[in-house]
């Protein structure tokens, strides 16, 4: 029985996807939540097979966690589930690590079709986006923030609470930490990014599109 982790920003898509999952043979929704944040503390437990994503949730920009995910999880299949079929936005996916894409207006069969492509490590594009395999192997230009990257697993997951607002006490608890640990966290991520006041964070968040809020 494969696992499944649904990340999906609107209940009634997040609830039909469950739906339709739970359908199948051999798949079963072990969770599903609605940002960033919880879908990354849900991966760390070790017991997914397969993540659903969409692209648009709060917390840290997805596209920038499916590859923090790939990076730390490789043989975990990230199938997309979106609205946007700009060409660039789904080489950028591809290219951060995720196995699938397809559009969210599409047939539950296609849908169904990729989940079983991507668990056994085949790519997999909806047939309706202007993409082919071969076009994902051209070079794509993301703008790099090097000053981002220099942050731990640990400040990353503390780097869009606090863009949020969230304080101490409330990341200490939704992250299992202490509140002096998540402290000494944001000291570090200030430090590394250069940043002085919560206020340059959340410039700093903005203009290099790394939360949503």
């Amino acid at each position: 029985m494969y696992n499944v982790i649904i990340a999906e920003r609107q209940e009634i898509t997040r609830t039909g996807i469950k739906h339709l999952v739970n359908e199948q043979p051999f798949f079963q929704t072990i969770v599903d939540v609605d940002n960033t944040i919880d879908l990354m503390l849900e991966i760390d437990k070790g017991e997914a097979g397969l993540i659903i994503t969409g692209l648009d949730m709060p917390g840290e920009n997805t596209i920038l966690s499916i590859r923090q995910i790939h990076k730390f999880y490789p043989h975990l299949p990230i199938l997309v589930l979106s609205n946007h079929d700009e060409i660039e936005c789904v080489k950028q996916c591809f290219l951060f690590g995720a196995s699938g894409y397809v559009l969210k207006n599409s047939q539950n069969s296609e849908i169904v079709t990729a989940m079983k492509k991507v668990m056994f490590q085949d790519q997999y594009i909806d047939p309706s986006l202007p993409v082919s395999k071969m076009d994902l192997m051209t070079s794509f230009c993301y703008p790099h923030q090097q000053s981002y990257d220099k942050l731990s697993r640990r400040e990353r997951e503390v780097f869009p609470l606090a863009v949020l607002g969230y304080g101490n006490k409330e990341i200490a608890r939704r992250l299992c930490i202490s509140t002096k640990t998540v402290e000494a966290h944001k000291t570090h991520m200030m430090q590394k990014l250069s940043l002085t006041h919560h206020a340059d964070l959340i410039q700093y968040a903005a203009k290099n599109h790394l939360v949503n809020f």
